[in-house]
């Protein structure tokens, strides 16, 4: 096995395998769990984006990195809620499934999305709301 790129590590029991591969790889396993085609490309292109800044390769990183990473989108890049549960969601796809392994899922915590509760029109804003929509096919029954 000397002209093969995998190194054995006994302790861990898995190949140590490049970036590439592991992405390559990434690519089959959400194709084989028939996720969309706009999901398989934000979860690669999420894992490529982090696997980037790390500068490390994925099978010597756990939660801590992902855990600095996240809170760098949150922090520095600004990204909206959404958005960050997304990045996640790939980075727990990329662990759990593609490397398979077990994170603590307790420390890679899911953002909360802060949901508003919607405008209640009162009698005198309604008629006014409804002027400003000419189509509005809820006129006729008021």
């Amino acid at each position: 096995m000397s002209g093969d790129s995998r190194h054995f590590n006994e302790g861990a029991n898995f190949y140590m395998r490049t970036n590439e591969q592991i992405l390559s790889r990434m690519a089959e396993d959400l194709m084989l769990r028939g996720l969309a085609a706009g999901t398989q490309h934000d979860y690669l292109m999420h894992a490529r984006l982090f696997l980037d800044w790390a500068k490390q390769p994925a099978e010597a990183m756990d939660e801590e990195n992902i855990r600095a990473y996240l809170n760098y989108l949150i922090s520095d890049k600004k990204l909206a809620v959404s958005t960050v549960n997304t990045y996640n969601a790939a980075l727990r796809f990329l662990y759990a499934v593609t490397l398979n392994r077990n994170l603590n899922y307790r420390q890679i915590p899911r953002l909360k999305q802060i949901r508003s509760l919607p405008e209640i029109l009162t009698n005198q804003s309604l008629p006014m709301s409804l002027k400003k929509r000419p189509r509005c096919k809820i006129k006729p029954y008021l």
